[in-house]
């Protein structure tokens, strides 16, 4: 379930960039975009899978779970995306 739910925020936070890039960052762009990492960070907080596997050499660290990836990419993009709306919105920086 987590792992959709992660999904469903990387898929709002692509649609959420691409509706901010063709007009202007809006406080509601950032408004949407908050919601959505707090959906993200949700995700996280609710797996409860594996978060990292055995790798099998010696003095090697510990190789993440596929699924806790996905989770762990998602919430970063869309906290890297909410700092890019802040910018943008208090002016600085110009363009997306």
């Amino acid at each position: 379930m987590s792992i959709i739910l992660a999904i469903i925020a990387g898929i709002l936070t692509l649609l959420n960039y691409y509706l901010a890039s063709n007009n202007s960052v809006t406080v509601v762009s950032l408004i949407s975009q908050l919601v959505i990492v707090v959906l993200a960070s949700l995700a996280m907080a609710r797996y409860n899978g594996a978060k990292a596997q055995r790798n099998y050499e010696i003095g090697k660290p510990r190789i993440l779970t596929l699924s806790f990836a996905i989770i762990l990419l998602i919430l970063m993009v869309s906290i890297a995306v909410l700092i890019i709306f802040f910018f943008n919105l208090t002016g600085k920086i110009s363009s997306l």
